[in-house]
């Protein structure tokens, strides 16, 4: 069959991309029935807008089968329309919308609410849906996980004139104590105290000096700005 125009090749191309996809698709948290009307409510609620139609003569056909309502275009059904699935995806992680199913087996419709989320893994038991709940994460979690630290104590592992300060916990016991001691003397020479116990490390290169004098108090500026005229505008601003 001959292509004689951009829409059949467009077309062409669809038809093609979808019927020669990967046999492993994505698993999504939502039944390709429910497509419809998720869209609907998607629509209803504005948090999308239907795509510009590359197609006009092909708008409202609606009782063709490989009719899609999104692209309102004849290429693929509303129920395999991937992109409309991954848009509600990214909506779903961005926490506009919750996916929710109701407890009706039958039907296993999704709708969209707020609230807490509540995911949904579809089962190969006729269609039914397994519900877990998720709770929200405690406020000390939103600033990045909280590292506990023991106290520690000093401790010096020199065998010679030079000191070895090093630190242990201050929580162990009296014989974990020593027995941690007496490890880390047996394996001194793994750790380094100056640059000069580092091979082949030139201490020239190591060793950052600044040009400040000797003896001279250090004295703090005033913070610099650039352009501090501009300042009451970009608060206004």
């Amino acid at each position: 069959e001959s292509i004689d125009s951009w829409e059949q090749l467009e077309r062409e191309f669809l038809n093609r991309f979808y019927s020669t996809r990967r046999t492993e698709q994505k698993v999504y948290l939502f039944l390709d029935a429910d497509m419809p009307k998720m869209l609907e409510q998607l629509l209803k609620l504005q948090l999308i807008e239907l795509p510009e139609c590359k197609r006009p003569e092909e708008m409202g056909k609606v009782d063709d089968p490989n009719y899609c309502k999104y692209h309102r275009i004849i290429s693929h059904p509303i129920q395999k329309c991937f992109v409309l699935k991954e848009l509600i995806m990214k909506l779903a992680k961005e926490r506009k919308i919750d996916l929710n199913f109701n407890d009706v087996v039958q039907s296993n419709i999704a709708t969209f609410s707020y609230g807490l989320p509540i995911c949904m893994s579809p089962t190969t038991k006729q269609g039914a849906n397994t519900m877990l709940m998720v709770d929200e994460a405690p406020p000390a979690l939103e600033d990045g996980v909280q590292v506990t630290v023991d106290e520690l104590k000093e401790t010096d592992l020199r065998t010679t004139e030079e000191p070895r300060p090093t630190f242990i916990s201050a929580l162990l016991t009296l014989e974990e104590g020593e027995g941690y001691l007496k490890l880390l003397v047996e394996y001194k020479d793994v750790f380094a105290w100056t640059y000069k116990e580092m091979l082949g490390l030139n201490p020239n290169i190591a060793l950052h000096h600044l040009t400040v004098k000797k003896g001279v108090c250090p004295v703090k500026q005033a913070q610099r700005r650039f352009r501090p005229e501009l300042i009451p505008q970009i608060e206004i601003e």
